[in-house]
């Protein structure tokens, strides 16, 4: 059965995906390859899936100013994630979005403070649309 979230729209365009879902923090200048995609932070619990071509779920970001440039790194060699889904977007990663869209014409649609939290009604798997012009996410 389809499920849908509203939130905040942040960074444009709608994709369809599979998601990756985290239930920590992520550093993206800490625990992000941006050449492989990969998620390098022996911590983490997604160490060593890539997150290129997939809808990334997670609570924060924690980091430096360093994280847009490892963000945007990583959509210069298209393995980024295709779209965002955070309980709250902070500035640096939405930099990173917003920068990939401006250098590289690389829209990746983020959503915010939805309705439902996202990490627990999405599992890593699932198919999702994102509209990130509208704020709805679909577990499809």
């Amino acid at each position: 059965m389809a499920k849908t979230l509203k939130g905040r729209a942040l960074g444009g365009g709608t994709v369809e995906g599979e998601a990756v879902v985290s239930k920590m923090m992520f550093n993206w200048a800490g625990a992000f390859n941006p050449v492989t995609g990969e998620i390098i932070d022996p911590r983490h619990d997604c160490t060593g899936m890539k997150l290129g071509d997939k809808v990334f779920i997670y609570s924060y970001s924690r980091g430096s100013t360093t994280n847009p440039a490892i963000f945007m790194e990583g959509v210069r060699n298209k393995v980024n994630p295709i779209a965002l889904v955070m309980l709250e977007m902070e500035p640096m990663t939405m930099m990173g979005v917003a920068s990939g869209a401006v250098f590289y014409n690389v829209k990746i649609p983020a959503v915010d403070h939805t309705d439902l939290n996202p990490i627990e009604v999405i599992k890593t798997g699932d198919k999702v649309r994102v509209n990130g012009d509208t704020g709805i996410v679909e577990v499809l």
